[in-house]
């Protein structure tokens, strides 16, 4: 037989981590492949279509773009081609969403092969200059996701956050005692700064610790005080030549926000003192007001800048100093700053620092806090408390005009009845006995207490309230109609009216809720009273759910049989199943009637037996139409010698024709010790079926076996095959123990059981159930001659109704294959998609979540569906998985250097290995409480850890904390060698 072989493209895919710009600034992506046929041969030369499609966010996603490529392969099956320079059939590849996962699914000539996620190419688009929209001057990133910058960022103008928008942990110091001129204050920070440093009377400021730029001073100094002393070191604020400190000494003066120095010039510090600024600014932001200065700056830095280049600077120091709300000057006046700062910072005032506009309202004060007073002090603001008062009926409050007559009100908690009425009308209604209803009077207009339904008010409720219902013992109930009962005989009637006219009927419908087989939907009972007040159901008719559906349904007739209650029992005595078929003492009748019992019928009783049968309208009759039975009568047997005879068959083609639906298609039976069939000839006896010994054995041939209850198939008096009564057959024994029992002695060349196809194809052992069209097949073949390894196969075949195809492969050569009948390897798994799933699973049956290893690009390792690392196919780096996407709760990690110190690095010799070779680690115990995170149990022997890579992560923060650590005492050492070379200055001068 010819084989069958599906073609199968496989390919494997190659992206770079780059793309490629063209001259239409499109970003193209590279995509390569191979692609080899079902017997694992490169196609070589040839030309294919293939078909690309963008998926983002999951490999479900709908496509977003589509285009198609017609190219050929190399000698070596390979092709290329560029990823958004296609023939397009969907979508706008300019304005794909590559800030998303990415996905690409491949087909081939039409036939989808997989989809593969993107791991790199898409972030490389997503940072061209496609990301970035030019409107005029402004530019504006359309990334969805976020925008990070590793170096630094330059702002040369306004930086400016939305509103609800705050800048996180820009500064970590909460009082800016390092006033660092690199740092972005935050708001709790600038309010700290003000109440320590200006308001609470916290530490002032000095002249060393105000920066400026010294680019075009000069000066090497990078703040005031430094370059103040380098000027005096420098001489160019000249010498003191009378020596008198006292007459070159200025004083300074506050009035409002100006700030005035003798015999110099007047600042405005309306725009640095609050409300106006709290920061520490940098002396280029200071402006103040040149005129009559004599000085071209405009502000403080190019002040002293012009002021250093002029040696128009004295060389008399004087020093600045804060305490509470009083600025005072080395050997000056001192000024009061309580009037412009207000008390607290620059938050939290109180009512007299709030000002607001008095137009109009009459009053003096300029603030809350006078506006209060001046307010209380006129007698405009009534602080005095006012209650309410309850005179009787009346309610009235304290100093005050008006009532409430409450008199024409009744209290309704002292009342009893219904209130009742219409609008403005309110009436109470009183009932005068039990059972009462309220009903209207048409009459009267109004509501009554009523005794009925309908009509005045005679007669009481016929219906009685029970524990858990209504029932009406006292007649006869009629739905329908005014008078009920009909029949005669009957204590009590319930009668449904069928209505007046013609197509009207009544009924009554039983409703129940159930959803399990076999309970009752709903029943009809009949109970029968017995004079000492015990009560019997003696017959019941139930319809109930049958098959576990809502619209499948029995009905059962049930009677009680019994010679007194203790007994009798309901029994269920006729069925009526959702089928149709009914059956009479059979609960779950097969045929449309099935009776278990004797049918007697009087229109056939009679003298004798005698044939019944049925005439051409289906009536039975004694004595068929045309004649009484064919059989004749010979002494003590039948016979028939008219022809052949058959038996559940109506056309027999030999003597006796059987055919028989039932399990027992032919007994005999007889009262000797012998049952036998046997052949005859006209030579005489050949053979023989039959059971001896008056029991159960049936032996098949030329001898006699002795054994009880089997079938044998005998040659001589030796048995070649049994069957015994459970079914089992054997061959080489007679008590098999299996439906199949074969016991020989097997070889190469003599094997227990033997498959043998004719022809070319393979020898099949199919497996199956009565139950489902689906089979296994176990199917082997086998090839003499050069590679029939490869070609000598056992597979393992699956079918269904969802598609066929072979599971398992073992070829001669040794080779398995899972999914594949092509394996390459010792084991290969053909994966068919590269979700999880598809490849190599480990579980340990437990309440882990299993691993999964599956390849794309590279070999991928999920814990669960989470992808938690893998193999780079193109560098062999084994990469964890880190993505953003995958994580939350993401803080920034504190201090660890002091944890770090306090590890035990050490030397150890593990004890089972017999080398004793020294290892460098450390103790899991020891790192447990200092790096909880990185140590891990075994749930099997309770056995520690550690996670030596999370490491790396603690030795960078660690190197991060030393560097500032450097950094500070290097600025510290800077400074101290600074001053060192002012004093040594100072000394030898």
């Amino acid at each position: 037989m010819k084989r069958n072989y599906v073609s199968v493209l496989i390919i494997v895919a190659m992206m770079c981590g780059s793309f490629i710009l063209n001259a239409q600034q499109k970003n193209y992506i590279n995509y390569q492949g191979v692609v080899r046929d079902a017997e694992n041969e490169l196609l070589v030369e040839e030309s294919v279509e293939i078909g690309i499609a963008l998926k983002f966010g999951a490999t479900n996603a709908p496509i977003q773009y589509e285009e198609s490529h017609i190219i050929s392969t190399d000698m070596n099956g390979v092709f290329s081609l560029q990823i958004g320079s296609g023939i397009n059939s969907n979508g706008d590849y300019e304005n794909l969403p590559w800030g998303e996962a990415s996905f690409v699914a491949v087909s081939f000539n039409g036939s989808e092969l997989g989809t593969t996620e993107l791991m790199a190419v898409p972030y490389a688009i997503t940072s061209g200059s496609d990301q970035w929209i030019v409107d005029g001057n402004t530019i504006t990133n359309k990334n969805i996701g976020e925008v990070r910058i590793t170096d630094d960022l330059q702002v040369f103008g306004e930086f400016t956050l939305n509103d609800g928008n705050a800048v996180n942990e820009i500064s970590d110091d909460g009082t800016l005692l390092d006033n660092s001129s690199t740092t972005l204050p935050t708001q709790k920070a600038v309010k700290t700064y003000v109440d320590s440093r200006v308001v609470g009377g916290g530490e002032a400021q000095n002249a060393v610790e105000v920066p400026f730029d010294n680019l075009e001073s000069g000066l090497t100094a990078i703040n005031v005080q430094d370059a103040l002393d380098e000027l005096v070191i420098a001489g160019m604020g000249g010498t003191d030549d009378d020596m008198d400190s006292t007459n070159e000494l200025q004083d300074i003066s506050l009035s409002g926000t100006d700030l005035s120095i003798s015999d110099g010039s007047t600042i405005d510090l309306s725009t640095i003192i609050p409300p106006g600024g709290t920061d520490d600014q940098n002396a280029f932001e200071v402006p103040f007001d040149n005129t009559g200065t004599g000085l071209a700056a405009g502000d403080t830095q190019a002040a002293i800048v012009e002021l250093a280049a002029g040696g128009l600077v004295d060389t008399d120091d004087q020093d600045l100093s804060l305490s509470g709300t009083t600025l005072q000057i080395t050997d000056g006046a001192s000024v009061d700053l309580s009037t412009i700062i207000p008390p607290g910072g620059t938050d939290d005032q109180e009512a007299s620092e709030v000002p607001f506009d008095n137009t109009g309202t009459g009053l003096a004060a300029a603030d809350t806090q006078a506006a209060i007073a001046e307010l209380a002090a006129g007698g405009l603001v009534d602080t005095d408390d006012q209650g309410l008062v309850l005179t009787g009926d009346v309610l009235s409050i304290e100093d005050g005009v008006g009532n409430v007559d409450f008199s024409d009100f009744f209290n309704r908690t002292t009342r009893h009845g219904l209130l009742v009425g219409d609008d403005g009308i309110i009436d109470g209604l009183v009932g005068t006995a039990d059972g009462q209803v309220a009903k209207w009077d048409a009459a009267l207009g109004n509501w009554v207490a009523g005794t009925d339904e309908v009509g005045g008010g005679s007669g009481s409720s016929v219906w009685g309230d029970i524990a858990d219902g209504i029932n009406y013992n006292d007649g006869n109930v009629s739905i329908g109609q005014n008078s009920p009962g009909h029949l005669p005989d009957a204590s009590q009637y319930f009668t449904v009216s069928g209505g007046v006219t013609d197509g009207d009927f009544g009924a009554i419908e039983i409703k129940g809720r159930q959803n399990t087989i076999g309970m009752p939907i709903g029943r009809f009972g009949f109970l029968s009273l017995s004079n000492i007040g015990s009560t019997f159901e003696i017959a019941r008719i139930e319809a109930r759910i049958s098959d576990g559906a809502q619209f499948l349904g029995d009905l059962g007739f049930f009677t009680m049989n019994g010679s007194d209650g203790t007994d009798a029992s309901l029994q269920e005595r006729m069925t009526i199943k959702r089928t149709g078929n009914v059956g009479i003492g059979v609960i779950n009748p097969t045929s449309k009637l099935e009776v278990d019992g004797i049918i007697r019928s009087t229109t056939l009783m009679g003298s004798g037996d005698r044939n019944v049968v049925a005439d051409v309208d289906g009536n039975l009759k004694i004595g068929a139409i045309g004649g009484s039975s064919l059989w004749m009568v010979n002494d003590d047997g039948i016979y028939f010698d008219g022809g052949y005879v058959g038996i559940g068959i109506d056309n027999p083609v030999t003597n006796l024709d059987i055919f028989s639906r039932r399990s027992n298609p032919l007994r005999l039976e007889t009262f000797a010790s012998q049952n036998w069939i046997s052949y005859n000839n006209s030579n005489g006896y050949i053979g023989y079926t039959g059971i001896f010994n008056g029991a159960n054995d049936m032996d098949f041939g030329t001898g006699v076996l002795n054994t009880i209850g089997k079938v044998h198939l005998v040659t001589g008096a030796s048995p070649k095959l049994t069957l015994i009564p459970n079914g089992n057959v054997g061959i080489g024994t007679i008590n098999p123990t299996a439906n199949l029992h074969l016991i020989g002695n097997s070889n190469l060349n003599k094997p227990l059981l033997k498959l043998e196809e004719e022809g070319n194809d393979y020898a099949r052992l199919e497996f199956k159930n009565t139950e489902s069209d689906a089979f296994w097949h176990v199917a082997g073949v086998g090839e003499d001659g050069f590679g029939s390894g490869s070609n000598s196969k056992i597979n393992f075949y699956f079918n269904n109704d969802q598609g066929a195809g072979n599971r398992m492969t073992i070829t001669g050569d040794g080779r398995v294959g899972v999914n594949t009948s092509n394996p390459s390897a010792r084991l290969t798994i053909y994966q068919d998609g590269q979700d999880v799933g598809n490849g190599l699973s480990f579980s340990d049956g437990g309440p882990n979540e299993d691993w999964h290893i599956t390849h794309g690009y590279g070999l991928r390792f999920h814990y669960g569906n989470t992808l938690k690392a893998f193999i780079n196919a193109s560098t062999g780096a084994y990469t964890v998985s880190s993505d953003r996407r995958l994580k939350k709760d993401i803080e920034p990690l504190p201090s660890v250097l002091d944890k770090v110190s306090l590890l035990k690095p050490s030397t150890y010799v593990y004890k089972a290995d017999t080398t004793k070779t020294k290892t460098l680690g450390l103790i899991a115990q020891d790192v447990q409480p200092l790096f909880p995170e990185f140590v891990s149990k075994s749930d099997g022997d309770g056995m520690l850890g550690v996670n030596y890579s999370g490491f790396s992560v603690v030795a960078l923060r660690a190197i991060q904390e030393q560097q500032f650590i450097i950094e500070k005492q290097s600025e510290k050492i800077s400074n101290l060698e600074e001053r060192l070379r002012r004093l040594e200055a100072r000394i030898g001068k």
